[in-house]
């Protein structure tokens, strides 16, 4: 069923970008959140495009130095690709977009929570902003949903997960109800309206 941005925003009041905390204030500065692909491209590192990451990476972009994560939950043997996709399709894809989850409050989904629990020893920083700024911010540009967590592939029931050009889709053409979103990305960047920054503990959303 086609997913309304006012009614998934009304469900959803908050969405969270999980980045590192050397880049806080590089985002404020721009005013945006620039996908892994645009940065790389900015600082002459296409080559990285495709490749899935190992570990985390600082790279050189605009006057600043800024950290993108690793990729170690993608992991290939667990996906099953479709629509005539490669594994290294999938990463570039990836790479293109600029991931946030949905939440309230109190903080993110449970796939957000985890992801966050995942690298919390690196300390990082946890960004939150009102959907309805953030939709309105990107327009006309609309954001794409996506039902799992696309960048984490676990096998379910002992059989791969599909991952291809379906993976995302636009509210008008989303199988699924406003509450079956799990992230919701923009490709190549994501104009930022005002966001506040904090961390996740055991009672929920902190502001740091």
């Amino acid at each position: 069923m086609a997913i309304q941005l006012s009614d998934f925003a009304a469900l959803r009041p908050y969405l969270y970008h999980l980045t590192h905390k050397d880049n806080v204030d590089e985002i404020r500065a721009v005013g945006a959140i620039f996908s892994a692909t645009s940065i790389m491209r900015a600082a002459g590192k296409m080559e990285l495009e495709r490749v899935r990451r190992e570990g985390g990476a600082y790279l050189n972009f605009r006057d600043s130095i800024v950290h993108i994560r690793d990729q170690k939950p993608l992991i290939r043997r667990n996906i099953r690709l479709t629509g005539g996709w490669e594994f290294e399709d999938l990463v570039s894809d990836l790479n293109a977009r600029v991931f946030f989850w949905p939440g309230n409050e109190r903080g993110p989904i449970d796939y957000g929570r985890n992801h966050f629990a995942r690298y919390h020893k690196e300390n990082p920083t946890m960004l939150r902003v009102h959907t309805d700024e953030l939709f309105s911010r990107n327009l006309p540009e609309l954001p794409q949903f996506c039902r799992f967590n696309s960048g984490a592939a676990r096998k379910q029931e002992g059989q791969a997960v599909p991952r291809g050009p379906d993976t995302f889709s636009y509210g008008a053409l989303f199988s699924g109800t406003r509450g079956d979103i799990k992230e919701v990305t923009y490709r190549d960047k994501a104009l930022m309206p005002a966001f506040e920054s904090g961390t996740i503990d055991d009672k929920g959303w902190k502001l740091i």
